[in-house]
């Protein structure tokens, strides 16, 4: 807000500075809501957002981004008070859905769940699915007896 004006964004100025040039003298654990808070109070919408606050802005759908992020990211999502999080419509894999199953205690057969998966998303015009989508989506599975 006020990038068009003329000043500097905040979040992307100060994660720079930290970048570039070692700058740890800001906590920046607070980026985040504080860019929620000031969208809201301008009655922006998040399209309006650029930088690591945004919502998506460590949204994954490889299963390497998300088992790396290090190799992946300047600087960690949870520096700024962001979270990462896997979003996919089309790239699902079974590495993408283990990934996703991991620490749920769901006991799926992945070869099957994932082509199971992947046709019901086809036939409902591919929604994005995050983690949880896919855990609820791991529940419904019955596979179909051999």
């Amino acid at each position: 807000i006020g990038e068009r004006g003329g000043n500097a964004p905040l979040a992307e100025l100060l994660t720079s500075l930290r970048v570039i040039h070692g700058d740890t003298r800001f906590d920046l654990s607070h980026l985040t809501e504080l860019s929620r808070i000031a969208l809201r109070g301008a009655g922006l919408g998040e399209a309006f957002q650029s930088g690591p606050t945004t919502p998506h802005a460590f949204a994954y759908e490889l299963p390497g981004q998300l088992s790396h992020p290090h190799a992946y990211e300047t600087l960690p999502a949870e520096l700024v008070g962001n979270s990462r999080e896997l979003r996919v419509r089309s790239r699902l894999t079974t590495a993408l859905v283990r990934w996703a199953l991991a620490d749920s205690g769901l006991e799926v057969d992945v070869d099957a769940f994932t082509p199971w998966l992947a046709e019901r998303q086809e036939r409902d015009g591919r929604p994005l699915l995050d983690r949880d989508t896919i855990r609820k989506a791991a529940i419904d599975f019955r596979p179909v007896p051999a």
